[in-house]
């Protein structure tokens, strides 16, 4: 059974806005260019989700799940796939194996 959370944020001490619903399991959240980049192991998705509450998958994965995030100094977006222990690089077009951790790590690997 997967656990729902939802994403809020104060913009008042008073107020509680929803911004983002459905979420499996959130991880991993890192604030760039203004955006929120989260990855939501479960539904095996990163998610980047703006101030305003409009939000994008920029990858899923369909085999794995993703965790830690990362950049590169060129922009490139670094992910951890959990299952088959690599680091991804995606670069807004393409998602290759940046380096295999398999030989290295002997259980599902999580962030750096």
């Amino acid at each position: 059974m997967l656990r729902v959370i939802k994403l809020l944020v104060y913009l008042d001490w008073e107020i509680m806005n929803v911004l983002m619903e459905n979420i499996a399991f959130g991880e991993g959240p890192h604030w760039k260019n203004g955006n929120l980049w989260f990855s939501d192991m479960h539904s095996q998705q990163v998610i980047k989700l703006a101030p305003t509450g409009s939000w994008e998958i920029v990858v899923a994965l369909q085999d794995d799940q993703p965790s830690g995030l990362g950049w590169l100094p060129d922009g490139d977006l670094l992910i951890v796939s959990m299952q088959k222990r690599q680091i991804l690089r995606f670069n807004g077009k393409d998602l290759l194996v940046h380096a295999d951790l398999s030989q290295m790590a002997n259980y599902h690997a999580t962030t750096w």
